[in-house]
């Protein structure tokens, strides 16, 4: 629950940003897809495991709104990142490409 009051906040700051502040948005979107994990203990790693992989308010029925989130791409791929750290650099290569 905690996670996803996270990610609920973090979309509504992206929202703003998104509106007021296009290049701190970029330059957010730019650090979350070139960031490395440095050991399996890392607490922020922790934190990014427990990032859902569908949008929770699916589950009460109502439309997946973490879509209209933008930075919600590139916090799936922090999860993607966290789950495999053999990997990491392979995600940052694949995703830097798609920019």
């Amino acid at each position: 629950m905690l996670t996803f009051m996270l990610l609920l906040a973090s979309a509504f700051m992206a929202k703003l940003e998104q509106v007021f502040l296009p290049a701190c948005l970029e330059a957010q979107k730019k650090w979350l897809i070139e960031h490395r994990f440095p050991s399996e203990r890392d607490w922020f790693r922790k934190l990014c495991l427990e990032i859902p992989d569908v949008c929770p308010i699916t589950q009460l029925g109502l439309p997946p709104m973490c879509k209209y989130s933008p930075l919600y791409d590139q916090w799936l791929l922090m999860k993607y990142k966290a789950v495999d750290l053999e990997h990491q650099d392979d995600y940052i290569k694949m995703a830097a490409a798609s920019l």
